[in-house]
Formats: structure tokens, sequence, C-alpha cells
């Protein structure tokens, strides 16, 4: 047992308060006689030590002698070895008195060998002694006390037998002096009777019990010095478990300082740069190294298997990969479990006390023995089923001798990991592609579709983790080694290869993997008129500037064994032209849709029929495209999701032509069921523009933080990406949304347009136009209208976008409610001239789709265009524009035109119109989550029943039965309804409101109306 007087030294930082006051309660209680016992309990590192040093401070402040010591291991050796050592260490008063002061008079009574040593076995002889002695011991223990005494042991949990029996005599017994013991331990690790005690004395009332539960994040912060809502914090945290030792040794790592100069960086405001959690420092390492040089080599090499495993194992699991006999792992499993080195866990599982413990032990462990370690747990998690990316942890440390079932393993796990840890999954399909470049004379047919499966998936992982070049390379790569497959299996890798190579933002690569792929599969080159482009497309008009069809196949012959693998790539290309601002020809979508039907390829006529149909609904087409998607609908509810797996891009497409044509319901429909089977089948590169039609849908339907979240989750699947179209669509859904929510979306949205705005002036080349780029710009230009956002700014970027103020490159379906944001915008700036030309401009483009929700858009256009010179009509167009998107399903439109309806009709002096339309609204908004929207809906109830309370004043003159015709006239009822309501006749309702419109001064019902309303007479 090791000891000292008082310490001395820097204090540090007190992130434990609570148990701070505690101790130095019992402190100051020592001051007036009142003695107690203090457990401190805790897991190693908790703290227990830190705060025992402040009691310490705190004591020698007060002038109280302070006596301490800490246990060891190797003092379970010696009887009363903690008493005897630390009363020895108190020197005596004087000389004189060295053999006769009670601390060391104790200290050697209980050192005596004979104490305690010749007690005779019989159980109340032994009784008697030991008590006789107790008391003794108690007595001396308090004239040592004095005037005060602290005594504080530290790890008592190593305490020999006879010191844990004095204890238990003491907690029973208490030393009626100015006394105060403090005992730290580690309750895993301490002995039953030391335990049971404690718990005794703390029923009793004479132990009080300190428990050190790990740090929360608040006093996590106050520890390293950074802020609670920094990451950093968060990871260093979480890797520590709340742990103050292994907390301030991570945060030194990341400063690159010793861990014992961590809190002095906190406190002088330095946080982490960087942190790696895997490199522990090796002051965290020593102290669990000294615990294992006292074990066997049984019981090392089981905490040996536990670093490797580096999760919960059974008994089982950890002797077979320590290959150790199972009686001989249960016994250590028992002593490590008592030494607190493992710790049991649900179950019949044991994990290692500490996540950390296994990064900060495995360099530690010999090598030659842990890659034979490694490869007996992926042999036996392997049987018990565990998953991929546990045993792939385990083959990438020993990938000697792995054979092709390892590689299905392998890239098993990289597909689990590819979107939440892209570095692991390029690890690990590396390593599967150098295992198979050593396992040739394995089964020459499944090698070679092992490797092309790993290639492709490798450009996938690589493109995921922001490698874009190494990934675009892969995918080239991916395509040489399919040069010997058949044509339909070559036609559905070089589909994969270039639906990648677009969703990494190679657009070009992409249309040329598939013409090439096409003209190989069709065995003649395409003449010069297909080659060469024709009149250029634009979406929405005939034959606008800036795009060509890709190049046609439509007048080649294809022969029988060459369709499958041509419909593949045609579905493909188109697809992709579609996404990229070069939609499929007519022509191309009827060889395709004919050579589905022939072929009875079910899976491909949904893609072609929504194709179809998505160009048919931006084209303006709506009637064509009503059929054509209903057409597809039939088709693709009939076909089980094994059939769509290998195609959720079809699913997308038809998402959007049903969203376009209205139809929220079935959209949402189409657009979860593609983004599960995307993420079923590892099909990411589909996600973007399922889930960004998935919270589009979101945001119309009302689900305003879904759409929120979903707008997240595309923002984080291209974050690595160069996809503009997708980027700017999740940024607009998210202003949308967040615009009626909280606000925020309001300085997100003036972000988008500034940024759309630059992008389209300065970009050169001038970047590609798409439907997609173009939906997102006019939804960017809404959201900052609907929040007041700069008028300016959102005209420029409508008007850029559609080509001038006719927007005739616009999308058909786009223009009503472009058409409408810049009405609001103009109404706003004062141009009353410009607002109803743009209001006429939304009716001429509302008039052409006979869609309702369109209609409501040019509703809604001409409420602002007249809504501050006529605010009763403008408001009677919110409602019906309001009722146009209700029934279309899109709540949370309805609910915004309901809020401007009710301030316009307010504003008219309608007060009751106007109400029953913010009541509506305030209902709406909570179903939608619209917490802004219904705030602003309240706030304008409030100030009307104000005003109608106001109003009802006005009437106070009046007599009871004038007063109640005057409030039934005032809801617009006639005479001859009010004489029916009051059982009254039409003639005397007639002269009561006469002499009511005598007394108040009006002279007619609309002045009645508008007194009490609130806006007096006029």
């Amino acid at each position: 047992m090791t000891g000292s007087r008082s310490g001395a030294g820097r204090r540090p930082r007190a992130v434990r308060p609570k148990e701070r006051r505690r101790l130095l309660a019992a402190l100051e209680a020592l001051a007036t006689g009142q003695g107690r016992i203090v457990e401190v309990r805790g897991d190693p590192g908790i703290g227990k030590t830190r705060l025992l040093g402040e009691l310490t401070r705190q004591a020698a402040r007060r002038g109280l002698p302070v006596v301490s010591g800490r246990c060891t291991e190797s003092d379970r050796a010696v009887r009363f070895g903690v008493f005897s050592r630390l009363l020895s260490i108190q020197p005596p008063p004087s000389a004189e008195a060295d053999r006769s002061s009670p601390g060391p008079l104790l200290a050697t009574m209980l050192s005596t060998p004979g104490s305690g040593a010749s007690w005779p076995d019989a159980g109340s002889a032994r009784r008697d002694a030991e008590g006789s002695l107790f008391d003794a011991a108690r007595l001396l223990l308090g004239r040592a006390a004095g005037d005060g005494l602290v005594l504080i042991v530290d790890d008592v949990h190593w305490a020999d037998e006879a010191s844990s029996a004095l204890i238990d005599h003491l907690v029973r017994w208490p030393v009626d002096a100015h006394l105060l013991l403090v005992l730290a331990h580690r309750p895993r690790q301490s002995p039953p009777r030391l335990l049971r005690s404690l718990a005794e004395g703390e029923e009793l009332g004479t132990v009080d019990r300190i428990d050190l539960p790990p740090l929360t994040l608040e006093q996590a912060a106050q520890l390293t010095g950074l802020a609670t809502d920094d990451p950093r914090l968060w990871e260093l945290h979480q890797a520590s478990e709340g742990n103050p030792h292994y907390l301030l040794g991570l945060t030194a790592l990341a400063h690159g300082l010793a861990p014992g100069r961590a809190e002095l960086a906190a406190d002088e405001g330095q946080g982490p740069e960087a942190s790696d959690l895997d490199r522990p420092p090796s002051d965290l390492v020593s102290p669990v190294l000294a615990e294992l040089a006292e074990l066997d080599p049984a019981c090392l090499h089981l905490v040996w298997a536990a670093v490797v495993l580096d999760e919960a194992f059974d008994v089982d699991t950890a002797a077979a990969v320590a290959a150790l006999a199972i009686d001989p792992a249960c016994a250590a499993v028992a002593t490590l479990t008592a030494r607190d080195l493992l710790v049991a866990t649900d179950g019949a599982a044991y994990r290692l006390r500490h996540p950390l413990l296994a990064r900060m032990l495995y360099p530690t462990v010999d090598p030659g023995w842990r890659r034979a370690a490694h490869r007996r747990a992926a042999r036996i998690l392997g049987l018990s089923g565990a998953p991929p990316a546990v045993l792939a942890a385990h083959i990438e440390h020993c990938p000697q001798g792995s054979g092709l079932d390892e590689v299905e393993v392998l890239a098993w796990a990289a597909e689990e990991r590819l979107a939440t840890a892209p570095p692991d999954a390029v690890r690990w399909l590396w390593l599967a592609l150098r295992i198979l470049a050593d396992v040739d004379g394995e089964d020459p047919a499944r090698v070679q579709g092992l490797r092309g499966e790993v290639s492709l998936g490798l450009a996938r992982a690589l493109g995921a983790a922001g490698q874009l070049a190494e990934s675009l390379a892969q995918i080239r790569q991916t395509l040489r080694l399919a040069a010997t497959l058949s044509a339909t299996a070559r036609a559905d890798l070089a589909s994969l290869c270039a639906m990648l190579a677009y969703s990494l933002g190679q657009h070009a690569d992409s249309q040329a993997i598939l013409t090439d792929e096409i003209d190989a599969a069709i065995g003649e080159p395409p003449g010069q008129l297909a080659h060469t482009p024709g009149a250029a497309h634009r979406p929405g008009a005939a034959h606008p500037p800036g795009a060509a069809h890709p190049p046609g196949a439509a007048g080649r012959p294809v022969r029988p064994q060459a369709r499958p693998a041509v419909i593949t790539l045609l579905l493909t290309r188109a697809a992709v032209g579609l996404l990229d601002g070069t939609p499929p020809s007519p022509d191309d979508l009827g060889l395709l849709l004919r050579l589905a039907r022939e072929q009875q390829d079910h899976t491909a006529e949904v893609g072609a029929l929504a194709l179809r149909g998505v160009v048919e609904a931006f084209g303006g087409d709506i009637p064509a495209a009503a059929t054509t998607v209903t057409a597809c609908i039939a088709i693709a509810d009939r076909l089980p999701d094994a059939e769509l797996a290998d195609h959720p891009e079809h699913l997308a497409l038809l998402g959007w032509a049903d969203s376009v044509l209205g139809r929220q319901l079935d959209a949402e429909r189409h657009f979860s069921r593609g983004a599960a089977l995307a993420r079923r089948t590892g099909r990411d590169d589909t996600l973007p523009l399922l889930l960004g039609g998935l919270g589009a849908v979101y945001h119309r339907v009302g689900r305003l933080a879904d759409a929120r979240q979903t707008a997240a989750e595309v923002q984080h699947l291209i974050r690595n990406t160069r996809r503009g179209h997708h980027t700017n669509l999740a940024g607009a859904i998210e202003a949308l949304a967040g615009v009626w929510i909280d606000g925020h979306g309001s300085r997100r949205a003036a972000t988008l347009a500034e940024e759309a705005a630059i992008e389209r002036f300065t970009a050169r080349p001038t970047p590609r136009r798409s439907w997609w780029g173009d939906v997102a710009a006019i939804w960017t230009a809404y959201a900052a209208e609907t929040d007041s956002g700069d008028p300016h700014r959102t005209m420029a970027l409508i008007l850029d976008t559609g080509g001038g103020e006719t927007l005739a490159e616009l999308s058909p379906v786009l223009r009503p409610m472009a058409f409408e944001a810049l009405t609001a915008a103009s109404e706003r700036l004062g141009d009353a001239s410009a607002a109803r030309r743009w209001a006429d401009g939304a009716e001429q483009a509302a008039e052409g789709l006979n869609l309702g929700y369109q209609r409501g858009h040019a509703l809604a256009a001409r409420a602002h265009a007249v809504r501050h010179a006529e605010p009763a009509a403008a408001g009677a167009l919110y409602q019906q524009a309001a009722d146009l998107f209700a029934a279309a399903g899109m709540l949370s439109l309805r609910t915004y035109l309901l809020v401007q309806g009710g301030l316009c009709l307010a504003a008219a002096g309608r007060t009751n119109p106007a109400a029953r339309q913010l009541a509506v609204a305030i209902e709406l908004a909570g179903r939608c989550g619209a917490h802004r929207l219904g705030a602003q809906a309240r706030a304008a109830l409030r100030a009307l029943d104000e005003r109608r309370s106001a109003g009802v004043d006005a009437l106070a003159g009046l007599t009871p039965r004038e007063r109640e015709i005057a409030l039934v006239a005032v809801g617009g009822k006639t005479s001859r309804q009010i004489a029916y309501d009051l059982r009254l006749s039409p003639r005397t309702v007639d002269a009561h409101l006469t002499r009511i419109y005598r007394k108040l001064g009006v002279s007619s019902r609309v002045a009645l109306v508008r007194l009490v309303d609130g806006n007096g007479p006029r």
C-alpha cells in the first residue's frame, strides 16, 4: 500500500459539483464533531482519485490533518495492511511520544504478527478475540483523531480480509470522534463482504455513498473546454463513454499533447483540431498493461481473444479464438470478471470493461498469435452467422489462404457499409480483387462473375468516398472485364456503369458508354443522320436551342438475340438523357416500347411507359400523359418487387409523372416503393431522384418535417458527387419546408436563389439545362417569394430560367407557379400593372393544362395582384385557390393561401369570413407541421377577436332585443330569416333595425357590419 500526507498541485477542473458538495459537507460536519464514513465508488478512470484529491486540498485549507493511501493487489496478503500502514504514516506529535501516540500504537498493534494469527478455530472464541481487537482498534482510532483527522483509502477493493472485517466493525459501531474515513473502490472488483458492509452502513445511516456515473455531455465540455455543440466533443464523449480518464487521454491525443496536459490545454481555450481515436496514447495503455502482467497465460490469451473480437462474445467463441479448451477458458473468464477486465453483458455474453481497451491493447498483442486468432475468429463467427462486416474485419487481418467464399463476404460487407462508411467498403473491395487475382484455378465462371461484381462495387464505393477520378477509372476497368460476357450480361453491367457515371456528374461519359454499347449490340454503326444533332430540344418546347436527342436507334434493325440487351441499354440511355436535359426522341421511345412488348418484358414496358409519361407530362400534353401513366400504373402494380428490383429508376420516373398530374398519393406510393427497392439492392445511384420526388410529395401533402428530412438525406447522399440538379432540388425542397415550419427556409431560399443566379450568369461553359434543374430554380424562387424575400432576386431567377417574360423555355407545368411568384414579387414592388400582366400569364398557362392545382396557381396569382386594391375580392380568390389545392391533396399550399385569404378578408372588414379561414388554417398548420404559418394565423385571429370585442361594445346602448337582432343581422341573415329564427314578424324586425341604425348613427346594414367589426361607421 502506498501512502502520503496531504497532496499539492494544480487544482483539477471541477466537473462533479454535486459529488464535491457532498464530500465537503462531510468535511464541514467533522468540525462539529460528527465523524462519518464516506464511500466513493465507480469504475476505473471514472474520477475517484480526482475527487479524493480535491477533498485532501480542502481539508488542508481547514488545517485538518489528512492521511491517505492506496491499496494494491499485494496488500491482500498482509493482515490489517490497510490500517497498519495508513496509521503508521502519521508522524508522532513529539519525539518522546514515539511509541505511545494512538496512531502508531494502533499501527503497531495491528501489524504485530500474533494479532489474530493464533485465534482458535472455534467460532465463538474467534469472534470474542476479534471483537476485543476491533474494540481496541476503535478506541485508539478515536484517540488518534484528536481534534480532527481525515483518513482516505483509495482502491480499497484490494484490502485484505482482516481490514475488511475491521471496516465492517466500524460501520456497525461508528467511532465517536472527529474522524472522517473515506473509502474509494471499484464495486465490480470489491469482495462481497466489503460490499455488504457498506450497503448495510448506508441503510443504518453510518455510511454516505457517493456514486460516480459517467460524465454527461455538459460535464465533458467543461472538462475538455469544448463547446457542447461541437461535433468533436460528441465524438470524444461517445468514444470514452463519459469516462474522464479516457476522455482526457483522447483529448490530449487530439491536441498532440501528453495526456497530463490535456486539461491545461482546455484551460487555455484550445480545442482539438483533429482526432484519431484509433491510436490511444501510451499513458492510457500502461496502467492496463500493468494489470495484464499479473495474469497467467490462459487469462492473458483470453484477454487477447477479446481484443481481437472487439465486441461482446460468449465463452465458447472466446475459447475458440484463444485456442483454449472450454474448462480453462471458463476459469479464465471467471478470473478476468473478478478483476474487472471483463464485464458480463446481457445473457451469457462478456466484453472488455471499456470499448477503448481493444484499440489500446491491439498493438501489444503478439502479431503472429493475432493473425492466427483473426483466422479462427472468422471461421467461428462465420459458422454462427455473424454479419458480413464483422467477418470482413477479421478476413482483412489474415487474407492469406482466402478464397471465393471470403470474396463474397467482403463484397457483402462492402455493400452493408457503403452508405455509412465508404472507406471501409473501398478497402474491403480492393482486398477482394487481390484475393481474386490468386484464385484463377477455381470455378472460372464464378471468378469472372465475382470480378465484375466486385469491380463495379469498387467503382461505386470510390465515388461514395469522394474519389471521383479513381471511380471513373474503375468504371472503365469494369467494362473491360465485361468484354467476354454475353450481350445481355454486358448490357446489364454497362447500364449500371453508365448510371454510376451519371451519379458522379460525368454525364458525357455516361452517354458515351451507352451509345457505344448500343452500337455494339445492334451490330452496325449508326447512319450519319442518327449522329447528326437534330433540331435542338428544350423541355416544354418543340425545338428550343441548347440540346439534341441522343443518337437514335429507331431506324436500325435489331436482331432478335440482341433485343434484351438493346432494351436494357435504350432504357438506361433514355433515363440518363432525361435526367441530363436531353430527353429521348419519340422514335426511340416508340422503338423501346415496341421491343419491350415483343419480348413480353413487362419490367421494360413499365420503364418505357414511365419515360413517355414524364416526357408528355413535362411537355404539357396532359391528356396523353394521363393515359400513358394510367397504363403504366396498371402494369407496375401487378409486377412483384423482384421484377422491378434492378430498375428502381422506373418507379422514380413514374412517381414524377404522377406528381405532375396532381396524383400525389400515387406518386408517394411509387417513390416509396422505388426507394425501398433501391436500398435493398444497393442502387444508391437512383436514390437522389427517388428521394427528391418523395420530398416534393411530402411537401405538397403537408408532411413538412418529412420533406425537410428527406431533402437532407439527398444532400448527404450526393455530398461527394457533382449532381447539380439533385443538389439544387434538395435545397429547394428544404427551403420550401423551412419557410413554413420555422422560417429557416427563408435564408436558405435566398442563398440558393443568389447562388443559382450567379451560377447561370457566370458559368463557362453554360451549364446543361434539365427539367429537374428548372424545377429546382422555380421552387427556390417560390420559397423566397412566399417568405417575402428580395423580389428583384426572385424575378431575375425566374426570368433567366424561363428565357424571358414569356417563360417559353420553361416546361408548361412550371409556368403557372412561376407566373404566380412573378405576380407576388411585382405586387410587393408596387408595380400593379406588371402584377396584373403576370396574373394574366398565369391564367393563360393554366388554361391549357386542365389541371385543378395549376388553376389554383392562376387564382392565387390574381389574388396577389388585387390584394391591396380589392382585399375582399382577393380573399375570395385565395379561398377558391385553396379549395383547388385541397382537391389535389396539396395541404401545404392550401394552408398558406388560407392564411393569405384570412388576412385580406380581415383588411376588408369581413371579420367572420376571415375568422373562419384563419381557424381552418390553424388546424391545417398543426397537421402539416407548419408552425410558422400557424403562428401567423393565430396572431391574425387574435387581432380579429380584439376588433370584434370592440365592435360588440359599441352595441352597449341597445336594448337586449335590439342587441340580439343587431348581432344576427351582422352575420348576414335577411330580415325574414331573422324573423323566423327569433319568432318575430319581418315588420317587427325592420322596425328594430331602424331604431338600431338611429341609435348607432349608421344608415345601412353594411355600415352596421363595419361598426361591429371595429372599423367604425362608413
